[in-house]
């Protein structure tokens, strides 16, 4: 018998010490218990006169409410039974209408109450007050937050902290509402609710990175938000979808390192196939741009795929030469080159060869690359590979060379804003040539060259780095 009242209570208790109703299991216990109860020893009585107040409040009926209560009060009580009654009379009150008797009835109770029943008459006073705007959001939950503190380990526990997760979240504090809602579901599992909670964390949280609630926070701290409730991201689309936007704004704001931390645990615990090398390519661009090329041919070893889309199939062998030749490894970049003779391929080979002070192939390369006709006019990319190629004729002390170049490209290398630099180089011998380690040094890496990240660069500042491939 002790263990069936018990059993009641907890179940009342989870709906009576707040505002929700998850299950009516304790009316169904205890609806034709009335009959006999008038028999049971005085504790036992008083007991389930509790219990069956409780329940036919959190059923909505008060008619079988103020039956179990007149019956209580016709009891002798103890003072601490008399004030949970009057508690639960507030509720009654409050059921028929009557709020401004019902708050006066929790007001007394936290005078003269012993401490559950101080706390579940504050708490049923801070909910009334709310729904009758007496109060704010923001001191309703110092209330609460202080009241928590007041009555631990039962079902009150976790109505309170459910309802602190509600109020904090309708205040835009979602870490605190959901840490509050974290608790309830991991430290009162058994208690009826616990699932639903879990559930409500999940859909707020897919709400939060899916609808743009979490737009509203900087990348900083919707980024901490992620990591510390990564556990709530939903499988499938959604969730990808979900890393994806995050690690998008991460991105823009070159946040590279963060955003690439999102993308790795996607490639290597949530995606397979073609998007799982989409995203692999993603990754290795964000190492790229945070000069970590090792780690970007690591991302695109991770994210290796068969029978990909043309397009990315060389998108990621240039992406990896390109890694490769920042990475050192020179003669592996060149055997992904081997055989392409586009434009990019073209490009990536003679930044490989610039930074390399391979001068014969530089001029070697570049020839492939321009035209080979005397030009009264040159494209600025071309008048930049002119200026290279007499750099690296000049480092190869080859005169004939230089006049050949000077004879077809001097016109056109006047009209650009090279020509003072090509001048110095093909318009006076060698040997008056400024220092050309300096002048190699200035003149950098190659513009094209360059520009195969620059392109992605934009992209990813443009808040675009899902739209890369």
């Amino acid at each position: 018998m002790r263990d069936s009242a018990k059993d009641c209570s907890q179940s009342a208790d989870s709906v009576i010490s707040g505002t929700y109703s998850d299950s009516l299991d304790a009316v169904l216990l205890i609806r034709d218990a009335r009959g006999i109860v008038a028999s049971f020893p005085k504790w036992l009585k008083t007991r389930f006169q509790i219990i069956g107040a409780e329940s036919s409040l959190a059923a909505n009926d008060p008619e079988s409410a103020k039956l179990w209560l007149d019956a209580l009060r016709s009891s002798s009580l103890s003072d601490t039974d008399s004030q949970y009654h009057k508690f639960l009379g507030g509720h009654a009150l409050r059921l028929a209408g009557k709020t401004t008797a019902a708050k006066s009835l929790w007001r007394d109770v936290i005078q003269n109450g012993d401490r559950r029943a101080r706390a579940k008459a504050a708490f049923a006073l801070v909910n009334a007050d709310i729904e009758t705007k007496q109060t704010d959001r923001k001191t309703a939950i110092d209330t609460l937050e202080a009241l928590s503190f007041a009555w631990r380990g039962d079902a009150f526990e976790f109505d309170l902290k459910r309802r602190l997760g509600e109020l904090h979240a309708e205040e835009g504090d979602y870490r605190e509402a959901l840490l509050r809602l974290r608790q309830a579901a991991s430290n009162f599992k058994d208690v009826e609710g616990a699932n639903a909670i879990a559930e409500d964390m999940r859909k707020r949280f897919r709400s939060l990175f899916l609808d743009g609630a979490a737009d509203k926070l900087s990348a900083v701290k919707a980024l901490a938000l992620y990591e510390e409730f990564r556990e709530l991201t939903p499988a499938g689309s959604d969730g990808d979808e979900m890393i994806r936007k995050l690690a998008d704004r991460l991105a823009k704001v070159d946040l590279l390192s963060e955003a690439g931390r999102l993308l790795e645990h996607q490639v290597r615990f949530r995606l397979k196939g073609v998007q799982r090398s989409r995203v692999g390519s993603r990754l290795a661009v964000l190492r790229l741009l945070n000069r970590e090329p090792a780690k970007a041919v690591e991302a695109l070893a991770l994210s290796t795929g068969e029978e990909l889309p043309k397009d990315l199939e060389f998108q990621r062998r240039y992406l990896s030469a390109r890694a490769y030749g920042e990475n050192k490894e020179s003669a592996k970049a060149h055997e992904l080159l081997a055989g392409d003779v586009s434009h990019e391929a073209e490009m990536l080979r003679l930044g490989l060869y610039w930074r390399n002070a391979e001068w014969e192939n530089v001029a070697r390369t570049v020839r492939r690359i321009i035209p080979q006709k005397k030009v009264e006019k040159l494209d600025p990319k071309f008048a930049d590979l002119v200026l290279r190629w007499g750099i690296a004729l000049t480092m190869e002390n080859d005169t004939d060379g230089l006049t050949s170049l000077r004879d077809r490209f001097g016109p056109a290398m006047e009209k650009t804003k090279y020509k003072e630099a090509f001048k110095a180089i093909a318009g006076v011998d060698i040997g008056f040539v400024p220092d050309f380690k300096e002048l190699v040094r200035k003149t950098g890496d190659l513009e094209d060259y360059q520009s195969f990240l620059a392109s992605y660069r934009d992209k990813v500042q443009s808040n675009a780095l899902s739209a890369i491939n």
